[in-house]
């Protein structure tokens, strides 16, 4: 019966020994640093005191991967060095730090500079149709320094100059990028477009506003008699072409003249406008006949 006594007895005491040592290795690192928002580029270290003389690693992962750091022992504090493929990238960085039982992770957050030293700039289509419904899209990118996005709502302005009007949209970043739908107005010409966030200037754009579909016009033939003699020479010639909205279309249009004869027969001649007026030869006929003439 004694025996037993004195075998709990050292029992109870290794149980309450092993008890002893894993609450001291729990309490043995505790976190120093309390900041958790850092901006990109910034050295970080993060310190922990210590109770003994060991040096766990620390594990670190962002968006870019993962890494395990080594610490310096100073002091009873242990200080881990964040490098700089982590430091100076934009995002989340989670931290776990194990030794033994004793587990610590948290997270700290890179935020961006307040500041532009690129901006990407991207436009399309480079040619819109005239009316208003037509449009062509502006995508910026502004980056700092270090190629990180900037801080989301960032303000970036759109400029956009089209013959005597200039145009100012204050327009936000989110998901890293800045955009502008540009509509068309109801006359053509060149649109001159750029942007601007916090100082920085993109290079300017030049987008074509061109006139839209034609609508009906008028065809008129000249020519110096009216004989079948196959040498002779006939021009036809269009009334000024315009669009709905009244713009003249563009030079070099191409115009399509099919003459049909009396026989059923479809001719074809083609020319190109010149201040909206499109005109296209054709030699007489050898023999008598009549003509039925269209274009498009």
């Amino acid at each position: 019966m004694q025996l037993k006594r004195t075998y709990l007895f050292i029992l109870g005491l290794i149980l309450l020994s092993s008890f002893t040592s894993i609450h001291s290795n729990t309490a043995s690192i505790k976190l120093l640093t309390s900041q958790t928002d850092y901006i990109v580029g910034t050295n970080v270290v993060l310190e922990f005191s210590t109770t003994d003389a060991v040096q766990p690693m620390l594990y670190c992962s962002n968006s870019y991967g993962s890494t395990l750091i080594s610490p310096t022992l100073e002091n009873k504090k242990l200080r881990y060095q964040i490098p700089a493929n982590i430091y100076k990238k934009v995002g989340v960085v989670n931290w776990s730090l194990i030794y033994k039982s004793n587990t610590l992770s948290g997270v700290f957050h890179m935020v961006p500079k307040p500041e532009v030293a690129t901006m990407e700039t991207y436009i399309g289509p480079p040619s819109i149709e005239a009316g208003g419904k037509d449009y062509t899209m502006l995508v910026i990118i502004p980056t700092d320094s270090l190629d990180n996005p900037v801080p989301k709502n960032t303000t970036v302005n759109a400029k956009h100059q089209f013959l005597a009007s200039e145009e100012v949209d204050n327009i936000v970043t989110n998901n890293l990028i800045a955009f502008k739908n540009i509509y068309s107005k109801k006359e053509s010409g060149r649109m001159l477009i750029s942007s601007e966030c916090l100082n920085i200037n993109s290079k300017e754009f030049t987008i074509n506003v061109m006139p839209a579909v034609p609508v009906d016009f008028e065809i008129s033939a000249h020519r110096p008699h009216n004989y079948a003699d196959g040498n002779q020479v006939t021009t036809f010639s269009t009334t000024i072409i315009k669009d709905k909205q009244d713009n003249v279309v563009s030079d070099g249009t191409f115009v399509i003249f099919y003459i049909t004869n009396k026989s059923g027969n479809i001719l074809k001649t083609s020319g190109t406008t010149l201040d909206g007026i499109a005109t296209a030869k054709i030699i007489h006929p050898d023999y008598g006949d009549n003509w039925s003439i269209k274009a498009t």
